[in-house]
């Protein structure tokens, strides 16, 4: 490491714990110890650099070397070694083939394999975290911030390329512009060691961390804002539709309940015309009855009339019979007695006509009376019919009096729901006005947080010499 690194490092020299991840033989290990660090953790998996390590860690008690290859999984994995030792990688160097043709495997190592959580779990924090590990970049870096262990770096330092140098690899850019994503701001690039994979080297910042946690509450509360205000106007949009389908069946409701009492209406009035028809009824009935009964005094009184001509007949025709014998038996010619005989013949006669218009009198009036009692008898059927449709009517007037007050209820309840819905709709606009209220109050903050990052930047540059 040159005194220009060392420089922009030291006036951070508050490291408790260094972590160099492919440290090779760590031509950074003297700047390390210069450090207050209490703890410098080497881990190289090649056992050639590993060994020369071990011989360093000798000198100084805070070194602790670890021969393992830090990947995400497994137990054991497989270094490949080029004639370029600086280059070997657990990848194909596809991009590194363009920057050194020359470039070949010369051999192959098996070596145990460490997982990043497994190495960090008991430094708590000021960790200088230092990942010289060719290929693994982005892979180390995705899983610091999956596992919530970036923010434990005070310091972090990468080395990579400005290109893909590997299979599946990625560019400095890349990992640089994760890490200011997460609140480090750069310190430092230095490729004095090696131009094609420099090191850059960022500050973790707090504030930069309030700040991203205020962005991303302040988008949160944004988004809330837009989630609410969407579904206030999708539930204001539904509530309206429920309140016009409210109000379309309260007016449908209203129209049948006025066809009801329209029909009600009508209904009574078919009652009273009905009472009426059978009081016009019962009036001619009884009319009828007392013609029925004066003609049965008149068809008697006829017979009695007709018995008393019967009878006076008899006794003109015995009395004729009487004067026919005695003229038979006196032989005498009386022209008194046979104009008395001429008479009482004529009357005889008039008598049978009399007799006969009798008769047919008490016939015509028999088949009157006949008639009469049939026309009382269908009086009397239709009478007992508008009983029956009284009845009827009376009933349905009973359902439809029940009908009119379910449909006053449902009416009752139509209104009660409508008034609900304009409750919630009202309760909501109070919410989205809070929401937007709290916004306001967020955006602030964020304004006065940005203000001092700006002013701890400032400072930090002026006491660095930057």
């Amino acid at each position: 490491m040159d005194n220009t690194l060392w420089n922009s490092l030291h006036p951070l020299n508050s490291i408790d714990t260094i972590v160099h991840l492919g440290a090779g033989k760590c031509s950074w290990l003297d700047t390390y110890l210069k450090s207050s660090a209490k703890n410098i953790v080497l881990v190289e998996p090649e056992p050639t650099a590993a060994k020369y390590l071990r011989t360093r860690a000798k000198e100084d008690a805070r070194i602790q070397v670890l021969e393992k290859a830090v990947a995400l999984d497994g137990e054991r994995a497989t270094i490949i070694v080029y004639n370029l030792r600086q280059a070997s990688s657990l990848r194909e160097p596809s991009g590194l083939k363009n920057l050194y043709p020359g470039i070949r495997k010369i051999n192959e190592i098996d070596v145990v394999v460490v997982k990043l959580e497994d190495v960090l779990q008991d430094v708590i924090d000021k960790i200088w975290l230092v990942v010289d590990v060719p290929g693994e970049e982005l892979t180390i870096v995705k899983s610091l911030e999956q596992q919530g262990l970036l923010q434990k770096c005070s310091l972090l330092s990468v080395s990579c390329g400005e290109i893909k140098l590997y299979e599946d690899g990625a560019t400095l850019t890349d990992i640089t512009g994760m890490l200011e994503n997460e609140g480090f701001e750069r310190l430092v690039l230095d490729d004095n060691e090696d131009p094609d994979r420099p090191f850059w080297t960022g500050m973790y910042n707090v504030q930069a961390e309030i700040l991203k946690q205020r962005d991303e509450e302040l988008i949160n509360l944004r988004n809330n804002e837009k989630n609410i205000a969407h579904n206030f106007e999708n539930e204001k949009k539904e509530l309206f539709l429920n309140v016009q389908s409210l109000e379309n069946k309260n007016q449908n409701l209203e129209f049948e309940l006025r066809k009801v009492q329209e029909k009600m209406s009508i209904d009574s009035t078919k009652v009273k015309q009905l009472e009426s028809q059978l009081s016009i009824s019962q009036a001619k009935n009884d009319e009828l009855i007392n013609q029925n009964k004066i003609r049965d005094s008149q068809v008697l009184e006829l017979s009695e009339k007709i018995e008393a001509s019967v009878k006076k007949n008899e006794d003109s025709r015995q009395t004729i019979q009487e004067l026919t014998i005695k003229l038979e038996h006196q032989g005498l010619e009386n022209r008194d007695l046979l104009s008395q005989i001429d008479k009482y013949k004529k009357e005889i006669h008039l008598a049978e006509n009399k007799i006969t218009e009798l008769e047919n009198s008490i016939s015509k009036l028999d088949n009157q009376r006949l008639e009469l009692e049939k026309h009382v008898q269908q009086l009397n059927t239709d009478l007992e019919k508008r009983k029956v449709n009284v009845t009827e009517i009376d009933s349905i007037n009973t359902q439809n009096i029940a009908k009119i007050e379910n449909l006053q209820k449902e009416k009752d309840q139509f209104t009660k729901q409508i008034q609900d819905q304009k409750n919630k709709i009202s309760n909501l606009e109070q919410t989205v006005s809070e929401l937007r209220t709290r916004l306001s109050l967020s955006s602030e903050e964020m304004v006065r947080a940005e203000g001092q990052i700006d002013l701890i930047r400032d400072l930090l540059l002026r006491d660095g010499g930057l």
